[in-house]
């Protein structure tokens, strides 16, 4: 069974933590679903197949003749974790003065921290290093222009799709030095402003090694230049899933709210109760989408506008 992130911080004793991560994974709702794998380094090399054994080779043959020999074809690359790092700091003037709500005003820090960091984990992956070059590579990067679909739509702002293979043999997410994720106790240290100046204060930070590895050409597929003009369809899905070999089909799809309310708009006109419209003869509307041909929905504010492409 694939482990989440929030296997990760409980598996590492942040037993504060993973109260925590419940409530503010609703903020980066990727991670929650996205398989995480643990390394002991930072880093390992990946061999990856791309063809088969004798790949174009008959292999039938007539008696007392011979066929062909073949092998696969390999290549290796590196898969890199980077360092996550979120500091906190909170005057201890601040704590002072509320000296019977200590717990809670540190709490809501590492809060407030988390949500921030899973807010930009969520950037990262769908748009990698052009949020941060300090971090990993996003879903752009593996994307397989063969199982894109175009729906069409232009201007300056549009919006993308995507669906994705989720596993440990496609997509997933690497935590480096034996995946540890968390916090650590809060301590107080001297710390000074932006003068130079000293004053005391709560510490503490967040820390991971993370990366991102797809282990198949075929692990991400999108729909792009969506619009109100040119909505997202399950028409439109489903020629996406066309484009993924028999095997491999998406087992998510991470979508915006604009464009779940484009899926949810084309199904109301069609959407009748009891074989006929309502009682005052108005449409009915869908409800909230959850899922595509058979593919769930998740609904992501990491995704954001774009430029057609």
């Amino acid at each position: 069974m694939n482990i989440t992130l929030l296997d990760l911080a409980a598996r590492t004793d942040s037993d504060p933590v993973v109260g925590l991560i419940e409530q503010v994974l609703t903020s980066a709702p990727e991670m929650q679903t996205l398989p995480i794998r643990t390394i002991t380094g930072t880093s390992y090399k990946a061999t990856l197949r791309t063809a088969l054994p004798g790949s174009g080779i008959g292999v039938f043959r007539d008696v007392n003749e011979g066929v062909e020999t073949g092998s696969s074809t390999y290549t290796q690359k590196t898969i890199e974790t980077y360092f996550m790092d979120k500091q906190l700091e909170v005057d201890e003037a601040i704590v002072k003065g509320q000296p019977y709500n200590i717990g809670d005003i540190l709490m809501d820090e590492l809060e407030g921290a988390l949500r921030d960091c899973f807010i930009q984990l969520s950037n990262q992956f769908y748009r990698g290093t052009d949020v941060s070059s300090k971090g990993f590579s996003g879903l752009p990067t593996f994307l397989n222009t063969d199982l894109e679909v175009d729906a069409a739509g232009t201007g300056a702002e549009t919006y993308s799709v995507w669906g994705v293979v989720e596993g440990i043999q496609n997509l997933h997410m690497i935590a480096g030095n034996q995946g540890t994720f968390g916090s650590r106790a809060w301590t107080q240290e001297t710390v000074k402003d932006d003068d130079g100046n000293p004053f005391r204060a709560y510490t503490n930070n967040i820390s991971s090694w993370l990366g991102l590895n797809v282990g198949s050409v075929y692990s991400v597929g999108r729909i792009k230049n969506l619009t109100s003009g040119k909505p997202l369809t399950d028409k439109l899905v489903s020629e996406m899933i066309s484009k993924f070999p028999v095997g491999m089909r998406p087992t998510r799809l991470f979508v915006n709210r604009a464009t779940s309310y484009q899926l949810q708009a084309s199904r109301s006109a069609t959407v009748v109760y009891n074989g006929s419209k309502s009682g005052d003869g108005s449409e009915v509307w869908a409800p909230m989408p959850i899922e595509s041909n058979g593919i769930p929905i998740t609904v992501t504010d990491g995704i954001t506008a774009e430029a057609a492409s």
